[in-house]
């Protein structure tokens, strides 16, 4: 626990291990809200503010593009079942989060470089591929 500085073990349910997938803070999703605005509230008291997204990665050796949450105030993960433009699977990307939304970049399958990026809407769960204009040599 972060408090005590010590490492606990009490996760329920964690997805099939993975190596080089990428995990992103974002806003507590069964607390989060916007307001009229549009912007982020958050009705979480402090201590579950935040939760881990964790995306892609090489399950077995096999390159997925699967999302799991993470509540790290309770230990509980859930696979979250997503709809739209899904990215191709992948390892090696990036990911950041940014105003309710996470950017998937790049990565790697099999070999082949990938260069795309997508947006997904933590509002929706729901997947959208970026046009981006890049001097990228493909």
């Amino acid at each position: 626990m972060l408090s005590s500085l010590q490492w606990a073990r009490s996760f329920e349910d964690c997805p099939t291990p993975r190596n080089y997938g990428t995990a992103v803070a974002i806003p507590c999703v069964h607390c989060s809200r916007r307001d009229d605005a549009g912007a982020e509230e958050s009705g979480c008291p402090e201590e579950h503010a935040e939760d881990v997204l964790l995306f892609g990665g090489l399950v077995c050796g096999v390159p997925c593009n699967t999302v799991h949450v993470l509540a790290p105030h309770s230990g509980q993960w859930e696979a979250v079942r997503t709809t739209g433009d899904l990215p191709e699977p992948r390892y090696l990307h990036t990911a950041c989060y940014f105003q309710g939304k996470v950017y998937v970049f790049g990565g790697e399958r099999g070999g082949r470089l990938i260069y795309a990026l997508h947006e997904l809407d933590l509002g929706t769960w729901r997947w959208r591929r970026v046009a981006c204009s890049a001097g990228v040599d493909h």
